[in-house]
């Protein structure tokens, strides 16, 4: 480096009489050495022998890093680049402006789990995979209105006339509602969201010239299981949060000031209170509101917390599992004290106590619920808010809202 010239702030003496450094690097001959720009400090006019100073190499003309980031991208949005799939980054920062005709061309896509495109090209004779890109540039152009979309067409809200007949959730909903008795309300939450997600992927690539991907079928209804159960959750712990903030919006006393111990018996186990409710049953007219709430209300006082069928067919499976890999070998001593061998034992101390830990938690959501359901029946003014709808609600938008499909045909999830 040269020396810096006092009083010369940014100039310093040249280097003119310095020898040449030859470069160091080896290149290969069919490259050739590259050209360097010509950094040669330029002449100072009236001050022979010296020239201004390249700029060091910590200066940049980049932009601040404040206009790099996450935050200053989502106040300064650009248009969206549908050419490829979109992201997370690209639905808080990047403007989307879709057609009317793809929205509708996305919604009809979700509403028949993906098979609208196969139906197009079998009646026009154009190739289905042309259809399928313009169905993903139809998904993409949404943006983050992808997945309400995608969420209203399976299963839209209201009832009555507002409901369209053939809706994904309602049928699959009311089939998940039938099956919770038996495995439990988890169970059927990851059963609704498995079946979803498997008819929406066989569905994007039924007429696939390479056939249907058995492999990521697995993988997509493995996502839509785990999705099903989790939203479930989700929903059940967001009604019982916002039950108290809704109650005291709304200027409700809450549960504590409900004229009747139902809540409280229910809690402890009280034997006796199905007769109540029974009798308030058989009090009240079979066109009472309340009617609905109290049968509900008996259904999920009388759930049994003991293991179901789902839980039956899990431990049998692991039992020829273990008998196949030869797991019992050299385990006499465990078969005489537990029957069924290492699987029986695994069943019975680790299995059933944890599967009677989750069938009394899902009892008492039940209850619960059925009890915010029926309190509001039975009084004018209801002492708390019924939150029991939010979880089911949840659950649905997120199993509607994970079905579409990016331009690679891959599962595009919230």
């Amino acid at each position: 480096m040269a020396d810096r010239i006092q009083g010369l702030p940014g100039y310093h003496r040249a280097q003119d009489d310095l020898p040449p450094v030859q470069p160091q690097t080896v290149f290969p001959k069919s490259q050739g050495q590259p050209t360097a720009p010509d950094s040669t400090p330029a002449p100072i006019p009236g001050l022979p022998g010296y020239k201004r100073a390249t700029p060091d190499a910590t200066s940049s003309t980049a932009a601040p890093a404040s206009q790099n980031s996450l935050l200053y991208d989502m106040f300064h949005p650009t248009d969206a680049d549908l050419s490829r799939p979109q992201t997370w980054h690209d639905w808080l920062t990047k403007t989307y402006s879709p057609s009317a005709s793809q929205v509708g061309s996305a919604a009809l896509d979700d509403v028949s789990f993906g098979t609208a495109d196969y139906l197009q090209s079998r009646l026009t004779g154009e190739n289905v995979g042309n259809i399928r890109a313009r169905t993903a540039d139809a998904q993409a152009a949404l943006g983050p209105m992808g997945p309400v979309v995608n969420a209203l067409t399976y299963a839209i809200p209201g009832g009555g006339e507002a409901k369209l007949a053939f809706t994904p959730g309602k049928y699959l909903g009311k089939a998940a509602q039938a099956a919770a008795p038996y495995i439990g309300r988890y169970g059927a939450a990851a059963a609704e969201g498995g079946t979803a997600a498997a008819a929406s992927s066989i569905g994007h690539q039924v007429g696939d010239p390479n056939g249907i991907d058995a492999l990521k079928v697995a993988k997509d209804t493995g996502f839509g299981v785990a999705g099903g159960a989790l939203a479930q959750s989700v929903g059940d712990a967001a009604a019982a949060t916002g039950r108290p903030i809704v109650d005291l919006i709304t200027g409700k006393d809450g549960r504590s000031s409900e004229a009747w111990n139902w809540r409280t018996r229910a809690a402890s186990g009280d034997p006796t209170l199905p007769s109540d409710v029974a009798n308030q049953q058989v009090f009240r007219a079979s066109n009472d509101p309340a009617q609905p709430a109290l049968a509900n209300l008996q259904t999920a006082l009388s759930q049994s917390t003991d293991p179901g069928a789902g839980f039956n067919a899990v431990a049998s499976a692991t039992g020829l599992a273990t008998g196949a890999a030869g797991m019992d070998k050299g385990m006499d001593w465990v078969s005489a004290l537990v029957p069924g061998g290492v699987a029986g034992a695994a069943t019975k101390y680790m299995g059933e106590p944890l599967a009677r830990g989750i069938n009394t938690i899902d009892r008492n959501i039940n209850v619960g619920q059925a009890l915010d359901q029926t309190y509001p029946a039975l009084y004018p003014n209801a002492s708390t808010t019924d939150t029991s709808g939010w979880a089911n609600a949840l659950r649905q938008g997120w199993i509607g809202g994970q079905r579409s499909t990016d331009q690679a045909g891959d599962a595009q999830w919230w």
